[in-house]
C-alpha cells in the first residue's frame, strides 16, 4: 500500500503580495543600494511564495518524502526503519506553520491548518507533519511500524533449550487441590511444572516419572523452551514457531510463563521437530542441570 497526498493552501498569496509590494516600492527608490536590497528581498519573497504553495507527503519505498513545493527546495526524508511511534494529533497556534522547532518539542513541517501527525523516530526524536489528510497518513505510517516490527521478528534467531526428562499432561477434577506428587517441595531442585485450573478441570504438566498410574494423563512428551527471557512487547514468537512445526505436520502443546514459552511434542516426532527448527534457522541444544 502506497501513499501520496498533496495539500494546497493560500498562504503563498500573502508572500506573493509582499514580493509584488517590494518590487513596486523599488521603482520609487532612487538609491541603487536600497533598490538592490528591495529587489533582492522581493526575489526572496517570490522564491518563498512558490516554495510553500503546497506540501506533498509521499511513499518512496523505504522512506517517507515530505516536500514543500512546487519549487522543491525544502524537503526531508524519513526512513521507515527509524519509526518508533505514530499518533494523530492537533497542533495549536503556538506551533505555527512552515518549518521550525515547536515549543512543545521536535520539528514542525506544516503548510496550513491544525490537523497533523506526530511521528517519533531515532530514540525519541519527534516530527510533527501538518496535513489535511491525518487519518489516512496515520494509518499508513502505523502499517509501516507494524511491518518493520514483523520483519525484525522474522530476522530474530531463536534458540531452544531441551529439557532432559519426558513429560505428561494430566487431567484432574477442578475441585481437587494440587496433589502431593506434583508438589515442588519434594524435589531436590525446581523442575518444570505447570498447573492450570478452569471450571472444568485441573491440568498438570510435569515429568512423566512422577505421575501415579491411576491419574488420567497423556504421556511421552518431549519438552523444550525458548532460550532467554521474552519481553512482553515482542509479539508473534509462538505463532512463528508453531507455523514452522505445523507446516511439517507436527502437533504442539504450548505453555507460556512470565519469562518464556515451553513447547511439548510427542517423542515419535522429536527428530522431525529438531530437523524442522534447524532448517528454519533455529538452534536446539540440551538445557544443562535441569
Amino acid at each position: 500500500m502506497g501513499y501520496d497526498h498533496t495539500q494546497s493552501a493560500s498562504l503563498y498569496l500573502l508572500l506573493l503580495a509582499f514580493a509584488i509590494g517590494i518590487f513596486a516600492a523599488s521603482i520609487f527608490v532612487g538609491e541603487i543600494v536600497v533598490q538592490t536590497v528591495c529587489l533582492s528581498s522581493g526575489a526572496l519573497m517570490l522564491l518563498f511564495a512558490f516554495s510553500f504553495r503546497n506540501l506533498t507527503v509521499s511513499d518512496e519505498g523505504t522512506e517517507l518524502l515530505i516536500c514543500f513545493g512546487p519549487l522543491p527546495f525544502f524537503k526531508r526524508r524519513l526512513q521507515y526503519s527509524e519509526l518508533e511511534k505514530v499518533e494523530q494529533a492537533r497542533s495549536t497556534i503556538m506551533d505555527g506553520w512552515g518549518i521550525h522547532m515547536s515549543p512543545s518539542g521536535g520539528w514542525v513541517w506544516n503548510l496550513w491548518g491544525f490537523d497533523c501527525v506526530d511521528v517519533w523516530y531515532r530514540q525519541g526524536r519527534k516530527l510533527r507533519i501538518g496535513t489535511d489528510d491525518p487519518v489516512a497518513l496515520t494509518q499508513f505510517l502505523k502499517s509501516k511500524v507494524v511491518a518493520r516490527d514483523r520483519a525484525r521478528q522474522d530476522q530474530l534467531i531463536l534458540s531452544f533449550e531441551v529439557l532432559a526428562d519426558r513429560y505428561a499432561v494430566c487431567r484432574l477434577s477442578p475441585d481437587e487441590p494440587l496433589p502431593q506428587w506434583a508438589s515442588q517441595k519434594q524435589w531436590v531442585k525446581p523442575q518444570f511444572l505447570s498447573c492450570s485450573w478452569t471450571p472444568d478441570e485441573l491440568s498438570v504438566v510435569c515429568r512423566e516419572a512422577i505421575v501415579p498410574d491411576h491419574i488420567e494423563s497423556e504421556a511421552d512428551w518431549m519438552c523444550m523452551r525458548v532460550a532467554g527471557k521474552l519481553d512482553f512487547s515482542v509479539v508473534g514468537i509462538l505463532a512463528r514457531i508453531t507455523k514452522y512445526l505445523a507446516e511439517a505436520n507436527i502437533s504442539v502443546f504450548a505453555v507460556s510463563t512470565f519469562n518464556t514459552d515451553y513447547l511439548l511434542v510427542k517423542s515419535q516426532q522429536w527428530e522431525l521437530t529438531v530437523e524442522t527448527l534447524s532448517n528454519a534457522g533455529c538452534t536446539v541444544y540440551p538445557l544443562q542441570d535441569v
